[in-house]
């Protein structure tokens, strides 16, 4: 960000008046009705959805505490904030508010470029479901919103996988693989993906053991396969993880790698490590759906 001198501050600055600044903040905060405001803290569980810092703070005990969290827009209302809305009818619905403590709130909003909607909105629902699994759980007495208690609920985002090489690097030398597919709507894209999984399996099981102008070979040949699921409307996610296993009286460290097939208006999928996906749709389609496995 450019750090203007005063009397170096371009023209567009003085656009807007200190009044006219204060009034705009004063009616976007006043336009969320209470039982919005009520609502999306309760599923925020108090908590910033970012960093997960409580959103209370309490510095003498003869007192309440502090308010430090922020109600935030993810679209914006006017055409000059961070991820303007097109529409600014619905700027203040539950949807289109995340509660984020105040550090969080200027970072995301010096950065809109980082944290586009779809971020926002993805980020949002996995807090909220963070904060359900953790006051539903009772394996523990310890602070159920801690972020040590939640880390085994916490879901692992998989990354678009889009070329030979990035796909060879995920299933190479792999103990175990977990493949799983969203919805097939006719007969052609069921073929499609039942070979392409299966040879992704074929594969791995030998990659390890051949020469290295074979494996750019492969690298290119899935390559042409990743292309033809996206002719399809289809994409690839995956990620590569370890589980521990017990194997007799040993316990041993495996590499599992994890391949699944999504329609291409995904926003993002998280891994629940039991063969399950999240999967966020993008805007305009806001069921969230689960892949088989």
């Amino acid at each position: 960000m450019i750090s203007w001198p005063l009397y170096a501050r371009p023209a567009f600055e003085w656009a807007v008046s200190p009044v006219e600044r204060v009034a705009d903040t004063a009616s976007n905060t006043m336009a969320i009705s209470q039982r919005v405001r009520k609502v999306l803290w309760a599923r925020s569980g108090n908590r910033c959805a970012l960093c997960r810092r409580s959103l209370t703070l309490t510095v003498d005990s003869t007192d309440l505490p502090s308010v430090i969290g922020d109600e935030c827009h993810i679209r914006s209302r006017t055409t000059r904030g961070p991820r303007a809305a097109e529409s600014p009818e619905d700027v203040d619905s539950l949807d289109n508010l995340i509660l984020l403590c105040k550090n969080d709130h200027k970072l995301v909003d010096d950065h809109p470029e980082l944290f586009t909607e779809d971020i926002l909105l993805a980020t949002k629902l996995l807090h909220e479901i963070w904060v359900q699994a953790s006051l539903e759980s009772s394996r523990s007495n310890d602070d159920p919103m801690s972020p040590a208690r939640a880390k085994s609920d916490e879901l692992k985002p998989l990354e678009r996988v889009i070329s030979g090489n990035q796909l060879v690097s995920l299933i190479r030398e792999g103990h175990m693989y977990s493949f799983g597919n969203c919805d097939l709507k006719d007969k052609s894209a069921v073929e499609l993906v039942a070979s392409f999984l299966q040879l992704l399996q074929d594969y791995g099981d030998i990659l390890g053991g051949l020469d290295v102008g074979k494996v750019v070979r492969i690298e290119a040949q899935l390559g042409e396969e990743i292309k033809q699921l996206e002719s399809q409307g289809l994409h690839l996610y995956g990620r590569r993880g370890v589980r521990l296993m017990k194997l007799g009286d040993q316990r041993a460290q495996l590499n599992v790698a994890s391949i699944f097939v999504l329609p291409q208006d995904t926003a993002a999928a998280f891994d629940r490590g039991d063969g399950s996906v999240l999967v966020l749709p993008r805007i305009g389609s806001r069921q969230v759906t689960e892949p088989s496995a």
